[in-house]
């Protein structure tokens, strides 16, 4: 008999009311989790794969130069720096573990015998900047 003094929880009600109590009392007392930064402390490493290693090319011609950009913490530029050659690359842009990159170099109005570096190199989303890669181009 029902004399209208308690009125019967749902199960809704319920699991409300124990999960307050639950978290009431737990957030209070324990220590909350706490995630370090995932940072290696190391710059994006630059691995040239055209050409595979130095090289000896002909005057006049164009040079294919690509290959990776990698790091865990996020790749955010790529740079490149041509050493002996009259031609300039702006910073490839980027925020991706993993990045893509291939540039041509032009050898035309360079003379046998002179040679060309291609040096690359990235910075990551934390500002950790990596190992330069180089590439020495012989022109004959």
């Amino acid at each position: 008999m029902n004399l209208g003094l308690i009125a019967p929880l749902s199960r809704r009600s319920l699991g409300a009311l124990l999960f307050v109590a639950v978290a009431t009392t737990a957030c209070a007392e324990r220590d909350r989790l706490t995630f370090f930064n995932p940072s290696s402390g190391l710059g994006p490493t630059i691995d040239i794969q055209v050409p595979s290693r130095d090289t000896t090319v002909l005057v006049g011609s164009n040079v294919l130069v690509a290959g990776l950009a990698i790091d865990l913490d996020s790749v955010d530029v790529v740079l490149f720096d041509i050493i002996g050659g009259n031609v300039a690359f702006p910073p490839l842009d980027t925020n991706a573990d993993t990045v893509v990159f291939s540039i041509t170099v032009p050898t035309s109005g360079l003379r046998p015998d002179d040679t060309v570096i291609v040096a690359i190199f990235g910075i990551d989303v934390l500002g950790e900047r990596g190992d330069t890669a180089f590439r020495r181009l012989a022109l004959q």
